[in-house]
């Protein structure tokens, strides 16, 4: 965003997993939403870009707010928020920096619909009251300010990618006219890795099924596959015995996902390399401060943007090689 411009988090869900790790953005809400995942949605219900769709129940609320830990985000100019289904009459009061409620009601229908609100210079916390909404389907707000570039970051954790070939197509369809997606980053895969599993084959047939999806849903977008990173465990055998060392299986399925970009003619990024090699999550997370965790899997936040600098530095080096 600095530099081409653009200044918010894009779009961020309604209850899902990773608001203990964002910086930018403090989210809470009340304990009664409803909904389904991709990881658990036994009724079948619509999932959104994000892979998540909520549910309220009457008085149903969520509360963004910018955490002091952001370094950029300093002010809510425009909130908008995705729904579908919502029932006629449907009414979403709405409370800036914890001050008076105002009202907006919602659109019904079946497609993706969209409620923009633009808020005054100042506005560091907006809190959504859903009233007669129940049964819609509720998939997350984006916060933006003014053009430019916004990174919609959708977590799904326990996943190995695959799943996302479930994700209805034409949904897919309406978020692309609604956010015009550019770039579509699949960064995915360190949950394949098990004791047992060598071949990596029916992982390339299937992923290379999502990618014709998201290549049907995102005609005009590039996609990137960012290859896995390390991830030690204790060796069993050979020198490294009894110590940490790279998992044997992270080449093979590295491999795999290369296999998988040359195949499909995506952009292929290798994390696993980027970040040093064999044994280089070791060394991160004996680093002074850590920036991996000691799983010798996770990156802490620091490592996070370490790698977010690296991978930017690829894009702008390829950007200024065309």
């Amino acid at each position: 965003q600095k530099q081409f411009g653009g200044n918010g988090t894009g779009l961020v869900n309604i209850n899902c997993e990773d608001f203990g790790m964002r910086l930018s953005t403090s989210v809470s809400f009340s304990q009664d939403w409803k909904g389904g995942s991709l990881i658990e949605n036994r009724d079948k219900l619509p999932l959104g870009i994000s892979g998540f769709v909520a549910i309220p129940s009457d008085g149903s609320w969520v509360k963004y707010e910018i955490s002091r830990k952001s370094r950029t985000f300093k002010n809510i100019v425009t909130a908008r928020l995705f729904y579908a289904n919502a029932p006629s009459g449907s009414i979403v009061r709405y409370a800036l920096n914890n001050g008076i409620e105002k009202s907006a009601k919602l659109e019904s229908g079946a497609n993706l619909k969209e409620l923009s609100l633009d808020f005054p210079v100042g506005t560091v916390s907006v809190k959504y009251t859903f009233n007669g909404c129940k049964g819609g389907y509720f998939y997350g707000v984006s916060f933006e300010n003014g053009n430019g570039v916004y990174v919609d970051n959708f977590p799904i954790r326990g996943n190995n990618g695959v799943a996302l070939g479930g994700l209805s197509l034409d949904i897919l369809k309406q978020f692309n006219a609604k956010l015009n997606y550019k770039l579509i980053i699949v960064n995915f895969g360190v949950n394949i890795i098990s004791a047992e599993k060598l071949d990596f084959s029916d992982y390339e047939r299937q992923m290379s099924k999502v990618l014709s999806h998201l290549k049907e849903a995102f005609p005009g977008a590039s996609i990137l596959i960012i290859g896995v990173g390390d991830r030690a465990v204790k060796a069993t055998e050979g020198k490294k015995r009894g110590r940490f060392a790279t998992n044997s299986k992270v080449p093979l399925l590295l491999k795999s996902q290369q296999n998988i970009a040359d195949k499909n003619g995506t952009a292929f990024w290798s994390l696993f390399e980027a970040i040093g090699g064999e044994d280089a999550i070791i060394d991160w997370g004996e680093a002074v401060p850590p920036l991996a965790e000691h799983d010798y899997t996770h990156f802490t936040h620091l490592g996070g943007k370490l790698v977010a600098d690296l991978l930017f530095e690829s894009l702008m080096n390829e950007m200024k090689n065309k």
